[in-house]
């Protein structure tokens, strides 16, 4: 998956909040975690820090389905 430098990878989930991510090279990219904030519901996602490559893997907690990938931040 590739996406640009100021750009966050939007990850549409049922239940945001079960979702976990492992970043291999975190200078790369943060996962930012889904929920509720001030009364919406957000869904996880992963945003760019720096241009590079990393490994990305998604658990979800509450059915232990995993999702790895490869992550490519462009500018």
């Amino acid at each position: 998956m590739s996406v640009g430098l100021g750009n966050v990878v939007d990850l549409v989930a049922v239940d945001p909040k079960a979702w976990t991510a492992k970043i291999t090279d975190p200078s790369i990219a943060e996962f930012v975690a889904g929920g509720t904030r001030g009364g919406a519901t957000f869904n996880p996602g992963v945003q760019p820090l720096a241009v590079g490559t990393t490994e990305v893997t998604l658990t979800n907690d509450s059915d232990d389905t995993t999702v790895v990938f490869t992550l490519e931040v462009t500018e």
